[in-house]
């Protein structure tokens, strides 16, 4: 992630704003993790060895407003953290009855032996999904596909985003 300069987030997110008078921000947990980490600092593990993220969504957060606030534009700035609102909404009932089909069958599927997997669908049927599968490759948008291309279109991003 490029914060600065003629190409990075800031100057984009500014433009953004000028030409639309409002702006909408979504980061992905685990996003700029090398701006947030000291250079010495080794990364802090959770006692099942798994990477713990810091925050931020609190990082950009006042990025933004430093910068907001040294170019004397008006602006508020809201920050939510979705996984209180994800955990407090109810599901939707096909959601709950797919949650609990994947977990149901991931009971199914420890209880025969297996491990290493997680539940997955495919062509409507439920699969063992191989976690070596999951993270051996990294899933990517194609840039010059009809949903980058929607995206690009209903959100005003600026191409070079991609």
């Amino acid at each position: 992630m490029i914060l600065e300069g003629a190409d990075g987030f800031l100057e984009a997110l500014h433009r953004r704003i000028a030409a639309r008078g409002h702006a909408v921000v979504v980061v992905a947990e685990g996003t700029g993790q090398d701006l947030l980490r000291e250079d010495d600092a080794p990364a802090q593990r959770d006692a099942s060895g798994n990477l713990r993220l810091l925050d931020v969504g609190a990082f950009l957060r006042g990025q933004i407003e430093t910068d907001l606030q040294r170019r004397g534009v008006r602006h508020t700035v809201k920050y939510i953290d979705p996984s209180y609102l994800i955990r407090s909404a109810p599901a939707m009932p096909s959601d709950a009855v797919y949650s609990s089909d994947l977990a149901r069958n991931a009971v199914h599927a420890a209880m025969a032996g297996f491990s290493g997997l997680l539940m997955g669908s495919w062509n409507g049927e439920y699969t063992h999904v191989p976690l070596r599968e999951v993270v051996t490759r990294r899933r990517e948008v194609d840039l010059e596909g009809d949903l980058w291309h929607a995206v690009l279109e209903s959100t005003g991003q600026p191409a070079f985003w991609g």
